[in-house]
């Protein structure tokens, strides 16, 4: 509700994710974005939705990162179009650190197998897995995995997964929510940003 979001995301051949990503996010109700990537994500930023305000991924990433206020932010999304490199785990890792509540989506969970124990945390965690990039993270079984999603999200009590397929299902320590409006359309690249 007009909060303050940072997004993390983008990269060299992936400009596109972040773009819709932001999108979402402004016209989600996001008030004030800014938009932490890549200096050519940046430069498109500036001419496809200049309302965003920008922070350049410097070569020093880890001293930026020490050294960055992510106290000004509500939210922090990490991982459209962000591309599986050591700045992804790098970045996650720091954002997962904060006390902000955060959202992982695409390369973003790629590095969260490895990084499980920092779900264990007090604000929100929000992970928006496809099947695929589900069980990467986690074990998968579809006979059990309703129990295997309650299991997770009783490990990690500030969790929710949003777990993404022809029927979505949205689940967190209180509730199971299934989404059965899915359609062709969401077969599109791109459609869950």
């Amino acid at each position: 509700d007009y909060g303050k979001i940072l997004l993390i995301g983008g990269s060299d051949n992936y400009t596109g994710a972040a773009i819709l990503a932001a999108k979402a996010i402004l016209k989600s109700g996001g008030g004030l974005l800014t938009v932490m990537s890549y200096s050519e994500v940046i430069d498109v930023f500036k001419i496809v939705l200049p309302e965003a305000m920008t922070v350049r991924i410097e070569n020093n990433l880890i001293y930026q990162l020490e050294t960055f206020d992510f106290e000004r932010f509500d939210t922090i999304v990490i991982g459209p179009g962000l591309s599986r490199n050591k700045n992804t785990e790098i970045l996650l890792q720091y954002v997962l650190k904060t006390n902000k509540d955060v959202l992982i989506d695409a390369d973003g969970l790629f590095y969260l197998k490895n990084n499980l124990a920092l779900l264990n945390r007090n604000n929100n965690t929000i992970i928006t897995p496809h099947m695929g990039e589900y069980q990467n993270i986690f074990p998968y079984n579809a006979k059990t995995i309703l129990k295997d999603l309650a299991d997770i999200v009783h490990i990690y009590p500030s969790l929710t997964i949003v777990l993404k397929s022809e029927n979505t299902i949205m689940i967190d320590k209180n509730h199971v929510v299934f989404n059965d409006f899915g359609n062709n359309a969401l077969a599109k690249g791109g459609s869950g940003d």
